[in-house]
Protein backbone atom coordinates (compact mmCIF):
# COMPACT_ATOMS: atom_id res chain seq x y z
CA UNK A 1 0.00 0.00 0.00
CA UNK A 2 1.49 3.77 -0.83
CA UNK A 3 2.04 5.97 1.71
CA UNK A 4 1.73 9.68 1.75
CA UNK A 5 1.96 12.52 4.15
CA UNK A 6 0.36 16.03 3.65
CA UNK A 7 2.04 18.99 5.63
CA UNK A 8 -0.17 21.79 6.93
CA UNK A 9 2.98 24.20 5.51
CA UNK A 10 1.14 27.55 7.69
CA UNK A 11 1.23 25.53 10.41
CA UNK A 12 4.44 24.48 9.98
CA UNK A 13 5.33 28.01 8.89
CA UNK A 14 4.11 29.39 11.88
CA UNK A 15 6.33 26.97 14.55
CA UNK A 16 9.02 28.56 13.35
CA UNK A 17 8.56 32.39 14.13
CA UNK A 18 12.02 32.92 15.36
CA UNK A 19 12.96 35.13 18.78
CA UNK A 20 15.81 37.36 17.30
CA UNK A 21 17.12 37.81 20.69
CA UNK A 22 18.00 34.00 20.69
CA UNK A 23 19.61 33.25 16.86
CA UNK A 24 22.64 34.16 14.80
CA UNK A 25 23.30 36.53 11.87
CA UNK A 26 24.46 32.75 10.07
CA UNK A 27 20.66 31.60 10.96
CA UNK A 28 18.59 34.54 9.83
CA UNK A 29 20.05 35.31 6.64
CA UNK A 30 21.19 33.79 3.44
CA UNK A 31 25.02 33.83 3.13
CA UNK A 32 25.14 34.64 -0.87
CA UNK A 33 22.44 37.75 -1.12
CA UNK A 34 21.74 38.25 3.00
CA UNK A 35 17.92 37.86 2.49
CA UNK A 36 16.09 37.19 5.49
CA UNK A 37 15.44 33.39 5.79
CA UNK A 38 15.17 32.45 8.67
CA UNK A 39 11.85 30.97 8.39
CA UNK A 40 12.81 29.59 4.87
CA UNK A 41 15.44 27.66 6.44
CA UNK A 42 14.09 26.09 8.99
CA UNK A 43 10.87 25.24 7.50
CA UNK A 44 12.99 23.82 4.51
CA UNK A 45 15.27 21.84 7.39
CA UNK A 46 12.42 20.25 8.57
CA UNK A 47 10.64 19.18 4.74
CA UNK A 48 14.43 17.57 3.91
CA UNK A 49 13.94 15.65 7.95
CA UNK A 50 11.11 14.40 6.60
CA UNK A 51 11.71 13.17 3.63
CA UNK A 52 14.93 11.57 4.13
CA UNK A 53 15.02 10.21 7.71
CA UNK A 54 11.60 10.14 8.82
CA UNK A 55 9.30 9.87 5.89
CA UNK A 56 11.59 8.78 3.38
CA UNK A 57 9.79 6.05 1.62
CA UNK A 58 6.30 8.46 1.73
CA UNK A 59 4.96 10.87 -0.89
CA UNK A 60 5.08 14.31 0.39
CA UNK A 61 2.52 17.46 -0.11
CA UNK A 62 2.63 20.66 1.10
CA UNK A 63 -0.77 22.53 1.47
CA UNK A 64 -0.48 26.38 2.43
CA UNK A 65 -3.27 28.87 2.94
CA UNK A 66 -3.46 31.87 0.93
CA UNK A 67 -3.49 35.18 2.41
CA UNK A 68 -5.91 37.45 2.15
CA UNK A 69 -8.40 34.40 0.98
CA UNK A 70 -12.18 34.55 0.21
CA UNK A 71 -14.14 31.30 0.28
CA UNK A 72 -18.09 30.15 0.85
CA UNK A 73 -17.59 30.75 4.60
CA UNK A 74 -16.96 34.17 4.24
CA UNK A 75 -20.18 33.91 1.79
CA UNK A 76 -21.87 32.27 4.49
CA UNK A 77 -20.55 34.66 7.51
CA UNK A 78 -19.14 37.69 7.48
CA UNK A 79 -17.60 37.45 10.52
CA UNK A 80 -15.89 34.51 9.92
CA UNK A 81 -11.95 35.31 10.81
CA UNK A 82 -12.71 38.83 10.92
CA UNK A 83 -10.72 39.46 13.76
CA UNK A 84 -8.94 42.76 14.10
CA UNK A 85 -5.30 42.23 15.00
CA UNK A 86 -2.95 44.06 17.05
CA UNK A 87 0.08 46.14 14.44
CA UNK A 88 2.75 43.41 16.49
CA UNK A 89 0.62 39.79 15.16
CA UNK A 90 -0.69 41.90 11.25
CA UNK A 91 3.37 42.88 11.29
CA UNK A 92 4.20 38.79 12.22
CA UNK A 93 1.56 37.51 9.44
CA UNK A 94 3.07 39.95 6.93
CA UNK A 95 6.51 38.18 7.48
CA UNK A 96 5.41 34.67 7.62
CA UNK A 97 3.57 35.19 4.40
CA UNK A 98 6.75 36.47 2.76
CA UNK A 99 8.50 34.04 3.89
CA UNK A 100 6.07 31.32 2.88
CA UNK A 101 6.31 33.03 -0.79
CA UNK A 102 10.19 32.09 -0.41
CA UNK A 103 9.39 29.11 0.65
CA UNK A 104 7.14 28.04 -2.45
CA UNK A 105 10.06 28.73 -4.65
CA UNK A 106 12.53 26.38 -3.36
CA UNK A 107 9.80 23.71 -2.87
CA UNK A 108 9.54 24.14 -6.95
CA UNK A 109 13.01 24.10 -7.58
CA UNK A 110 13.38 20.89 -5.92
CA UNK A 111 9.99 18.78 -6.84
CA UNK A 112 8.12 18.69 -3.80
CA UNK A 113 4.55 19.31 -4.91
CA UNK A 114 2.47 22.14 -3.17
CA UNK A 115 -1.14 23.85 -3.62
CA UNK A 116 -3.17 27.27 -2.41
CA UNK A 117 -5.90 29.18 -3.87
CA UNK A 118 -8.15 32.07 -2.45
CA UNK A 119 -11.14 29.68 -2.98
CA UNK A 120 -10.27 27.52 -0.31
CA UNK A 121 -8.77 26.75 3.04
CA UNK A 122 -5.80 24.43 3.65
CA UNK A 123 -8.37 22.11 5.20
CA UNK A 124 -10.83 21.52 2.79
CA UNK A 125 -7.49 21.24 0.31
CA UNK A 126 -6.18 18.31 2.56
CA UNK A 127 -9.93 16.72 3.38
CA UNK A 128 -10.04 16.37 -1.08
CA UNK A 129 -6.83 15.08 -0.93
CA UNK A 130 -7.53 12.42 1.78
CA UNK A 131 -11.06 11.79 0.23
CA UNK A 132 -9.41 11.14 -3.01
CA UNK A 133 -6.33 9.04 -1.94
CA UNK A 134 -7.94 6.99 0.79
CA UNK A 135 -10.23 5.75 -2.38
CA UNK A 136 -6.80 5.09 -4.44
CA UNK A 137 -5.79 2.88 -1.00
CA UNK A 138 -3.35 4.91 0.54
CA UNK A 139 -2.19 5.31 4.36
CA UNK A 140 -1.79 9.12 5.35
CA UNK A 141 -0.08 10.98 7.57
CA UNK A 142 -1.02 14.93 7.91
CA UNK A 143 1.20 16.77 9.65
CA UNK A 144 -0.37 19.68 11.48
CA UNK A 145 -0.90 21.66 14.72
CA UNK A 146 -4.49 22.84 13.72
CA UNK A 147 -6.86 20.27 15.84
CA UNK A 148 -9.85 20.95 12.39
CA UNK A 149 -7.48 18.28 11.08
CA UNK A 150 -8.43 15.77 13.76
CA UNK A 151 -11.70 15.16 12.04
CA UNK A 152 -10.20 13.85 9.15
CA UNK A 153 -8.65 10.73 11.04
CA UNK A 154 -9.84 7.54 10.17
CA UNK A 155 -8.26 3.84 9.70
CA UNK A 156 -6.55 5.21 6.66
CA UNK A 157 -5.10 8.85 8.24
CA UNK A 158 -3.23 9.89 11.05
CA UNK A 159 -2.26 12.65 12.30
CA UNK A 160 1.20 13.67 13.68
CA UNK A 161 -0.44 16.71 15.80
CA UNK A 162 2.16 19.26 16.72
CA UNK A 163 1.90 21.42 20.09
CA UNK A 164 3.31 24.61 20.84
CA UNK A 165 6.36 22.84 22.54
CA UNK A 166 6.84 21.14 19.21
CA UNK A 167 6.08 18.03 20.27
CA UNK A 168 4.84 15.56 17.68
CA UNK A 169 1.99 13.43 19.02
CA UNK A 170 0.67 10.24 16.72
CA UNK A 171 -2.82 10.45 17.13
CA UNK A 172 -4.99 8.07 15.18
CA UNK A 173 -8.81 6.20 16.30
CA UNK A 174 -7.24 4.77 19.33
CA UNK A 175 -6.36 8.12 20.91
CA UNK A 176 -7.86 10.80 19.20
CA UNK A 177 -9.94 10.98 22.65
CA UNK A 178 -7.34 12.10 24.50
CA UNK A 179 -5.77 14.43 22.41
CA UNK A 180 -9.78 15.84 20.79
CA UNK A 181 -10.63 16.22 24.62
CA UNK A 182 -12.77 14.04 24.90
CA UNK A 183 -14.69 12.97 21.51
CA UNK A 184 -14.13 10.99 18.43
CA UNK A 185 -13.40 12.54 15.04
CA UNK A 186 -16.81 12.66 13.87
CA UNK A 187 -18.11 14.44 16.99
CA UNK A 188 -15.44 17.49 16.79
CA UNK A 189 -17.77 19.09 14.28
CA UNK A 190 -21.08 18.85 16.39
CA UNK A 191 -19.27 19.81 19.30
CA UNK A 192 -17.73 22.87 17.55
CA UNK A 193 -21.22 23.34 15.74
CA UNK A 194 -22.44 23.75 19.29
CA UNK A 195 -19.77 25.94 21.64
CA UNK A 196 -18.30 27.51 17.98
CA UNK A 197 -14.97 28.23 17.56
CA UNK A 198 -13.34 31.46 18.67
CA UNK A 199 -10.10 30.69 16.96
CA UNK A 200 -12.54 31.50 13.52
CA UNK A 201 -14.73 33.97 14.85
CA UNK A 202 -17.60 31.29 14.98
CA UNK A 203 -19.97 32.11 17.63
CA UNK A 204 -21.95 29.08 18.98
CA UNK A 205 -25.70 29.31 19.73
CA UNK A 206 -27.19 31.07 22.90
CA UNK A 207 -28.33 30.24 26.37
CA UNK A 208 -29.59 31.84 28.75
CA UNK A 209 -27.42 31.48 31.92
CA UNK A 210 -28.85 32.54 35.56
CA UNK A 211 -31.53 35.54 33.82
CA UNK A 212 -28.24 36.51 31.10
CA UNK A 213 -27.63 35.62 27.45
CA UNK A 214 -24.23 33.69 27.15
CA UNK A 215 -23.06 31.00 25.20
CA UNK A 216 -22.39 27.25 26.03
CA UNK A 217 -18.99 26.07 26.85
CA UNK A 218 -16.85 23.37 25.28
CA UNK A 219 -17.52 21.61 28.14
CA UNK A 220 -21.11 21.79 28.43
CA UNK A 221 -21.12 20.87 24.40
CA UNK A 222 -18.57 17.95 24.75
CA UNK A 223 -20.45 16.59 27.89
CA UNK A 224 -23.86 16.08 25.73
CA UNK A 225 -22.04 15.36 22.89
CA UNK A 226 -20.41 12.27 24.85
CA UNK A 227 -23.63 11.50 26.46
CA UNK A 228 -25.98 11.89 23.10
CA UNK A 229 -23.11 10.97 20.39
CA UNK A 230 -25.41 13.13 18.14
CA UNK A 231 -27.09 16.29 17.49
CA UNK A 232 -29.59 14.53 16.12
CA UNK A 233 -29.96 12.60 18.65
CA UNK A 234 -30.02 14.93 21.31
CA UNK A 235 -33.10 16.23 19.55
CA UNK A 236 -34.75 12.92 19.41
CA UNK A 237 -34.29 13.00 22.96
CA UNK A 238 -35.22 16.80 23.64
CA UNK A 239 -37.77 16.20 26.44
CA UNK A 240 -35.22 14.37 28.94
CA UNK A 241 -32.49 17.25 28.28
CA UNK A 242 -32.58 19.51 31.19
CA UNK A 243 -33.35 23.20 30.97
CA UNK A 244 -31.77 25.96 29.33
CA UNK A 245 -30.13 23.43 27.10
CA UNK A 246 -33.56 22.34 25.63
CA UNK A 247 -34.53 25.79 25.13
CA UNK A 248 -31.00 26.76 23.62
CA UNK A 249 -30.80 23.47 21.33
CA UNK A 250 -34.79 24.32 19.83
CA UNK A 251 -33.86 28.28 19.34
CA UNK A 252 -30.73 27.45 18.21
CA UNK A 253 -31.40 24.78 15.10
CA UNK A 254 -30.42 27.50 12.51
CA UNK A 255 -27.68 28.10 14.07
CA UNK A 256 -26.28 25.02 14.37
CA UNK A 257 -27.46 24.22 10.65
CA UNK A 258 -24.99 27.41 9.54
CA UNK A 259 -22.32 26.49 12.11
CA UNK A 260 -21.92 22.78 10.56
CA UNK A 261 -21.19 24.26 7.21
CA UNK A 262 -19.00 26.43 8.75
CA UNK A 263 -16.94 23.88 10.85
CA UNK A 264 -16.58 20.80 8.17
CA UNK A 265 -13.84 20.06 6.54
CA UNK A 266 -14.61 19.93 2.52
CA UNK A 267 -13.75 16.38 0.99
CA UNK A 268 -15.66 16.31 -2.35
CA UNK A 269 -12.74 17.10 -4.93
CA UNK A 270 -13.95 20.91 -5.90
CA UNK A 271 -10.31 21.96 -7.40
CA UNK A 272 -11.21 22.36 -10.84
CA UNK A 273 -7.74 23.71 -11.65
CA UNK A 274 -5.06 20.86 -10.93
CA UNK A 275 -6.04 16.83 -10.59
CA UNK A 276 -5.20 15.19 -7.46
CA UNK A 277 -2.60 13.23 -9.60
CA UNK A 278 -0.23 16.03 -9.55
CA UNK A 279 0.92 15.54 -6.11
CA UNK A 280 1.73 12.17 -6.08
CA UNK A 281 4.91 10.22 -7.64
CA UNK A 282 6.79 13.92 -7.31
CA UNK A 283 10.52 12.79 -7.81
CA UNK A 284 13.32 15.61 -6.02
CA UNK A 285 16.32 17.40 -7.77
CA UNK A 286 19.36 16.25 -5.92
CA UNK A 287 21.55 18.76 -7.29
CA UNK A 288 18.79 22.01 -6.48
CA UNK A 289 19.16 20.42 -3.17
CA UNK A 290 22.19 20.07 -2.50
CA UNK A 291 22.36 24.16 -3.76
CA UNK A 292 19.29 25.38 -1.31
CA UNK A 293 21.48 23.16 1.54
CA UNK A 294 24.11 25.43 0.60
CA UNK A 295 22.79 28.52 0.49
CA UNK A 296 20.43 28.09 3.96
CA UNK A 297 23.86 27.01 5.73
CA UNK A 298 21.77 23.85 6.63
CA UNK A 299 25.04 21.47 6.10
CA UNK A 300 24.62 20.17 9.57
CA UNK A 301 22.21 17.70 7.99
CA UNK A 302 24.37 15.67 6.63
CA UNK A 303 25.36 14.58 10.35
CA UNK A 304 22.43 12.45 11.00
CA UNK A 305 23.52 8.89 8.94
CA UNK A 306 20.04 7.85 7.90
CA UNK A 307 19.74 11.16 6.44
CA UNK A 308 23.04 10.64 4.61
CA UNK A 309 22.49 7.16 3.42
CA UNK A 310 18.67 7.93 1.84
CA UNK A 311 19.45 11.25 0.57
CA UNK A 312 22.37 9.26 -1.18
CA UNK A 313 19.94 7.14 -2.60
CA UNK A 314 17.98 9.18 -4.02
CA UNK A 315 17.36 9.93 -7.52
CA UNK A 316 18.72 13.04 -9.73
CA UNK A 317 15.38 14.36 -11.99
Amino acid sequence: MKKIIIIDGNSLAYSRIPDEKKISKEEMFSKIDNREIYIVRKFIKKILHYKYTMFNNYELIVIFDEQNKHTFRHELSKKYKNKKLSEKRQKQKNFVYQQINEIKKLLKKIGIPFYSTKKWEADDIIGMLVEYLENKKYLITIVSGDKDILQLISKKTRVLYTDNNHHMINTNRNNVWDISGGVWPDQIIEMKMISGDSSDNIKGIGLLRNGKVDYWTNEEAKNHIKKWNTIDNMFKNINKISAPYRESLIRGKEKLDLNRKLVSIIREWKLEDIHPEFFVNSVFDKDEVKNIINDLSLESIFKNKKFKSNFGKEKIS
